[in-house]
């Protein structure tokens, strides 16, 4: 769906590949799947948050299939900026990048966990 977007995507299969992903280059945007094998999303993005020493801060997008406010709550605590339910639709995901980078034109990268990651 990103890359329909005009969204240049590299995808991480866990938590340990977005961090390195994360630390190794400059993303726009991440979209981060809470539930990942080896390290889930929550812990992906506190460490994510406590090595990232640029400035802007890169928005961290959940994504996850608690609904309840306890998961936003948990998303916020990680370091988390936004939050989508799963199932996920192109609207949702464009107001994301919208808010997010409201100035975005043509291809920008985006990284997430699982499929989402870029």
């Amino acid at each position: 769906m990103l890359e329909d977007m005009q969204c240049s995507v590299l995808t991480a299969t866990n938590g340990e590949e977005a961090i390195a992903a994360a630390t190794a280059q400059r993303f726009d945007m991440i979209f981060m799947d809470c539930q990942m094998p080896m390290m889930d999303g929550y812990t992906a993005s506190r460490r994510i948050r406590e090595l990232q020493l640029q400035d802007p801060r890169t928005p961290i997008i959940a994504f996850t299939a608690g609904v309840m406010e306890s998961d936003k709550s948990r998303c916020s605590a990680a370091g988390m900026d936004g939050y989508l339910a799963k199932p996920l639709r192109q609207q949702q995901l464009e107001a994301m990048l919208s808010k997010y980078l409201p100035a975005r034109q043509g291809p920008h990268p985006i990284a997430g966990g699982m499929a989402r990651v870029g």
